[in-house]
């Protein structure tokens, strides 16, 4: 009797936090609030979520309370250790005293008795959320139910939480495009009313540093020899004045006709070796074309 009533108080309890674990907004506040609500729920001290990235089949602990601490961040394969059956199974495990356990979970060695579960999104297991406690024989059935119960919540609240942050994401995505439209529309107009060359070239390179926050800009007009590209206008630093076709990033778009974008210019193998551009890190050139040339 003295259990079925321990097991209807933590029915209860998970029933009144659900709602406040399905207001949680954002991802890893659905995470951290699971652990937190959960641990003095099945007395564990240490609790943790291992985030399972299925394209390169590896877990990672992206969420830690308690004596987990020290191990936030830790990685493993998906190969490796019980989690991987939990993953392939989609079952709950509990392991009675890790210290004596075969296939042990990557944990600190005070974490005796612990329990797996893993979070599903779509029958897919998406991660592992893992209890821990410091004496072996901690964890009863009873905390068995409520641990899944709960994960059973964190996976809707987990789901939720992303697809709200996917329309957040979506809307300034659209208001991004739409505040781009309007800029382009203003500089069309402005653009139009230039009758030389030199100011409206110019004018090009400031729009465009403006709207993609860059520091340096050169704009290269192709040589009537078709071989070589000169400098037409320049905002910041040193210029380099002539540049053959296919030469740096400036003259290997001009030979491809493509866009070109460089995480690190300084990384890059088609830098000039020796070069006024040494602060260059961020480099993005895509060309101006008349026609199909």
């Amino acid at each position: 009797q003295d259990a079925a009533l321990g097991r209807l108080a933590q029915l209860e309890a998970v029933d009144a936090v659900s709602l406040q674990l399905l207001e949680q907004r954002q991802p890893a506040e659905v995470l951290q609030r699971t652990l937190r609500l959960l641990m003095p729920m099945v007395g564990a001290t240490g609790g943790g979520y291992w985030r399972y990235h299925a394209d390169q089949q590896f877990l990672e602990l992206t969420q830690v309370e308690g004596t987990l601490q020290e191990l936030l961040g830790l990685t493993q394969t998906a190969d490796e250790g019980i989690i991987s059956g939990i993953i392939q199974s989609g079952q709950t495990r509990l392991v009675s005293d890790n210290q004596t356990f075969e296939h042990q979970p990557r944990l600190p060695t005070e974490s005796r008795s612990v329990m797996l579960t893993p979070l599903t999104s779509d029958d897919r297991v998406i991660g592992v959320l893992t209890l821990t406690h410091t004496s072996p024989n901690a964890f009863t059935n009873a905390d068995v139910e409520t641990t899944k119960r709960f994960a059973a919540l964190a996976s809707i609240a987990l789901e939720n939480a992303r697809l709200l942050e996917g329309m957040r994401k979506a809307q300034a995505s659209a208001s991004d495009r739409n505040a781009l439209l309007e800029t382009l529309h203003g500089v069309n107009l402005e653009l139009g009313s230039y009758v030389r060359l030199g100011p409206l070239l110019l004018s090009i390179l400031e729009r465009a540093m403006m709207m993609l926050g860059g520091h340096d800009g050169r704009l290269y007009l192709l040589d009537e020899s078709g071989q070589s590209l000169s400098l037409a206008a320049h905002i910041g630093g040193q210029a380099i004045q002539r540049i053959q076709l296919g030469e740096d990033v400036s003259g290997q778009t001009a030979l491809t006709g493509l866009a070109m974008m460089l995480p690190d210019y300084q990384d890059w193998s088609g830098r000039f070796p020796d070069t006024p551009l040494r602060r260059w890190r961020s480099v993005i050139s895509v060309p101006l074309k008349r026609g199909s040339q």
